[in-house]
């Protein structure tokens, strides 16, 4: 009964499909630096005008519930992130409206940019999404949900990591 070819087949399309959603949900998405995003104007920039410097590159949607819940502490904590040394930017594949009445919701200016393409397009299946990177642009951290912006154990973190 298991020597049966069609036995296999379905092993086989069992595990594609379970590589498929791990892939996706599971394993940490390669962030191309040449993401290419849209500032109010509609000028078109790429991350890698940030290289150099330590980063954090933030994904998010309006219709997030805990992407909103999370904004405002992010907001809250950006000038302490840029004290350290981070340049900070909070993606989205929202229409510019949202970016905008998001941005005016806020407490403090925060650096939100519409992608050029879709969340899925970035390689983002799950939101939000926190990416750290060192000054050389190796990826310091990668975070899925919300983070703690203004836990002490995460700013010690961040520290250390602007600093190599």
């Amino acid at each position: 009964m298991w020597r049966s070819p069609l036995t296999y087949f379905y092993i086989a399309i069992g595990l594609g499909i379970l590589w498929f959603f791990a892939s996706r949900y599971y394993f940490t998405p390669r962030l191309d630096m040449q993401l290419t995003f849209l500032d109010e104007s509609g000028i078109e920039n790429d991350l890698s005008l940030l290289a150099g410097k330590p980063l954090i590159v933030h994904f998010y949607a309006s219709w997030c519930g805990p992407c909103m819940r999370e904004m405002p502490s992010l907001a809250n904590e950006y000038m302490a992130l840029q004290t350290m040394g981070y340049e900070i930017i909070c993606l989205t594949d929202d229409n510019l409206d949202a970016v905008t009445r998001i941005k005016n919701s806020l407490p403090q200016v925060l650096p939100i940019y519409r992608l050029k393409g879709s969340l899925q397009d970035a390689g983002i299946y799950n939101i939000p999404q926190t990416f750290v990177f060192k000054k050389d642009g190796t990826l310091a951290h990668h975070l899925r949900g919300e983070a703690a912006w203004s836990n002490p154990e995460w700013h010690t973190f961040l520290k250390e990591t602007a600093n190599k």
